[in-house]
């Protein structure tokens, strides 16, 4: 068994989970989810972004 963290992104670049995932297993994303290794390419959360280089935060509103 070999675990990552991934994260899984639509196709819209917004990531929609993060998980562990077995790189030998056979387990797929859901159809229009890619699930990309989050090592090295700056933190990853639910909400944030991938623009195909790193992940971005996602941005907080200012307090009302």
């Amino acid at each position: 068994m070999a675990i990552q963290h991934m994260a899984m992104v639509d196709k819209d670049g917004n990531v929609v989970n993060v998980i562990v995932y077995d790189t030998e297993g056979n387990w797929s994303p859901p159809e229009g989810c890619v699930i990309i290794d989050i090592k090295g390419k700056g933190p990853a959360s639910i909400g944030g972004t991938w623009d195909g280089v790193q992940f971005a935060v996602p941005i907080k509103p200012p307090p009302k």
